[in-house]
């Protein structure tokens, strides 16, 4: 296990409580109930940002893929969602392969590698970039390390390393989490340093083995305001295919797999922030590795407690409609839940129809809602397409294909019929086990 900032939180979600500083939401004084604010202009943006070719596919392990996710994290912090409780980012490390005991950060010190039990290294960065002694601001402290010194410099303007001249005990990052967590990320790297040597010469690098097995999930949390401890999972997979080899094409742009699911997962996000009346808590989860094998989702759904989880809706290949026809969508495990029949009533009043679930190609076992099905979590995916368009997995699923009026009338839609679930007044059936074996 990866454990980004080298130390244990607590929180009510995992094993493990954090206190949570609940911050002002900016977009709260412009609550609304009206869906208008899932406007086609963002998506269209969004979308074709997540499509481009600057973006390269957004293969797994490739810088592309971190501008993506720096992208959706941006997003998030804009909106002003939260970070998965215990991260001091939205970013969520996972180990992809069996690569073990890997650390992120190599500092060399005076011309020495320092042990990982003198240095902490906070950074909002997913692959930080190499800094030198130049880079930093350094202060000095003589005693041990408090609380104090570690929110004196949460929000300094420019990178500050703090040299502790006083040898710490050991396991002393530990105490980090014991401190309360911030509402925000910092807002420049610090670099917290246990030496009696001052600094002449700085070099921190991230090692070259963490690039090469480590993948982010973007999480951004919108805590309930009635029954915070109870979630709702709004999620789709950000990475796709990247760069193959092909005749006249070699950018898998995947607009449709998935770009479509994550542009709604940021429109949803930007609504519920601005609407600011959600009963459960929201998590809103970009996945990578689900070309992989579903495993940042695999990860997550390992780091959460099935039982606080009431609902995931995940969200696969909604710009195209070759299954659903316009205005529809499909749940994909309809009947393994009350998902679908909580959302058809609730989209009565409007021209979005739930198109019965087609049961073929078994889309509900292979995509991201899988492993948390796997613990009885009511978790599905809704679609509109599937492996039989013409442009899946193919270098032809660029934006261009998207019919992006449609797809956005389907995240309206997506808002409407989940609203009684993130308010608490409909709790979905859990799904058995034992049924999908």
């Amino acid at each position: 296990m990866i454990v980004y900032f080298r130390r244990q939180m607590k929180n009510p979600f995992c094993s493990v409580a954090v206190s949570v500083f609940i911050q002002l939401l900016p977009f709260a004084l412009f609550a609304q109930n009206s869906t208008d604010s899932i406007r086609v202009d963002d998506a269209a943006d969004i979308l074709n940002f997540l499509s481009s070719d600057q973006l390269k596919g957004r293969g797994n392990f490739t810088p592309e893929l971190i501008d993506a996710g720096k992208f959706i994290s941006d997003k998030f912090k804009e909106y002003g969602l939260q970070p998965f409780p215990g991260n001091l980012s939205f970013y969520q490390p996972f180990n992809a392969s069996n690569s073990k005991n890997l650390n992120r950060d190599n500092l060399v010190w005076n011309g020495k590698t320092l042990d990982q039990s003198q240095f902490l290294y906070l950074t909002s960065e997913m692959m930080p970039e190499t800094k030198t002694l130049i880079d930093f601001h350094v202060v000095e402290y003589n005693g041990a390390f408090t609380d104090s010194i570690y929110f004196a410099h949460w929000m300094d303007s420019t990178n500050t390393l703090i040299l502790l001249k006083q040898i710490q005990s050991n396991h002393w990052q530990d105490s980090l989490g014991r401190f309360p967590l911030a509402a925000s990320p910092p807002a420049k790297s610090i670099l917290f340093v246990s030496s009696s040597e001052s600094p002449e010469k700085v070099m921190i690098t991230t090692n070259r083995e963490y690039k090469k097995n480590i993948l982010f999930n973007i999480i951004g949390v919108l805590p309930g305001s009635t029954k915070p401890n109870e979630i709702v999972i709004f999620s789709a997979h950000y990475d796709h295919l990247g760069l193959i080899p092909s005749p006249g094409d070699d950018i898998y742009n995947g607009a449709n797999d998935d770009a479509s699911g994550t542009t709604a997962l940021l429109l949803l996000a930007k609504y519920f922030a601005m609407r600011n009346d959600n009963g459960r808590t929201l998590f809103f989860c970009a996945f990578a590795g689900e070309e992989l094998g579903l495993l940042g989702s695999t990860f997550l759904a390992s780091k959460l407690k099935p039982d606080h989880i009431q609902v995931m809706i995940n969200i696969e290949m909604i710009g195209k409609t070759n299954v659903t026809g316009a205005n529809s969508f499909f749940v994909t495990g309809a009947r393994f839940s009350t998902v679908e029949k909580i959302m058809k009533r609730n989209l009565q009043s409007t021209s979005i129809k739930v198109f019965p679930d087609p049961e073929t190609g078994h889309l509900f076992f292979r995509s991201d809602n899988f492993p948390f099905a796997q613990k009885g979590v009511p978790a599905h995916s809704i679609m509109c397409s599937d492996d039989n368009d013409e442009c899946y997995h193919q270098p032809c699923d660029e934006a261009r294909s998207i019919d992006i009026e449609n797809m956005t009338r389907v995240v309206r839609a997506i808002a409407l019929s989940s609203l009684s679930m993130i308010r608490g007044d409909d709790t979905p059936s859990r799904i058995n086990g034992n049924q999908l074996r």
